[in-house]
């Protein structure tokens, strides 16, 4: 299944209940957005957190069927402290974990070595526990916190770490090739396909129609797709 099909599928419904006209312009700034605005969704709302409660209704890791659409998203990295911040990947979208490696001595004398994840904290708490005597962050207890250049990680004799995130879905692109008497038609070369499942394509194709004022039921794609294979599309 392609980004095409999603547009055809558009062009259909739209003609259909003639709602707005479906330019090859304008759809890919419609799938663009919805794009976004899945992910966003998927890994945690903002406005989805409730009084008194630490994690929204619906995120990553939160519930599994989310797990399972953004599981291609998973990225794991080393990165270095540049000017005391750990800095965020270009494509980074949504955090995940963080941890490091601490060496240690044994009797032996030979060094080992154990992966310690820090607590992520508020800047309030960082404050706080930078300035306490009986909690202080250690090589052991370490904690971390969002930063404008990256994150920070106390002690500060940590210089390496482990960031495991989500990345930033692909952009997509439907291109297209100018035929004449004003006609285009879908071009493979040059367009970039949705990165999510395709079972995730029926929630994308009922968005992108929204875009268009036109509220449809993601079964309607499915019985839609599945006329198509069964004309031997």
């Amino acid at each position: 299944m392609t980004i095409n099909d999603i547009y055809e599928w558009v062009v259909f419904i739209s003609n259909k209940s003639q709602s707005g006209e479906v330019t090859d312009e304008n759809f890919t700034t419609a799938a663009q957005f919805v794009n976004l605005d899945i992910f966003r969704k998927e890994s945690g709302l903002p406005e989805d957190y409730m009084p008194n409660a630490p994690i929204p209704r619906m995120a990553w890791q939160i519930t599994s069927t989310i797990s399972d659409d953004l599981r291609f998203l998973v990225k794991t990295l080393p990165i270095d402290k540049v000017n005391g911040y750990f800095p965020y990947p270009a494509d980074y979208g949504a955090y995940s974990s963080l941890g490091y490696k601490w060496i240690m001595n044994n009797p032996t004398g030979n060094p080992t070595w154990e992966d310690i994840w820090p607590e992520l904290v508020t800047d309030e708490e960082k404050r706080l526990r930078l300035k306490s005597t009986i909690k202080p962050p250690t090589p052991f207890y370490p904690i971390a916190a969002y930063g404008v250049g990256g994150f920070q990680v106390y002690p500060e004799s940590i210089t390496k770490i482990e960031l495991t995130y989500l990345k930033l879905p692909a952009t997509p692109i439907r291109n297209f090739t100018q035929l004449p008497n004003d006609q285009t038609e879908y071009n493979p070369i040059g367009s970039v396909q949705f990165e999510y499942p395709e079972t995730m394509y029926p929630n994308i194709a009922a968005r992108i129609a929204m875009q268009y004022g036109i509220n449809i039921r993601e079964e309607q794609f499915v019985a839609y797709m599945n006329q198509r294979k069964q004309e031997g599309n």
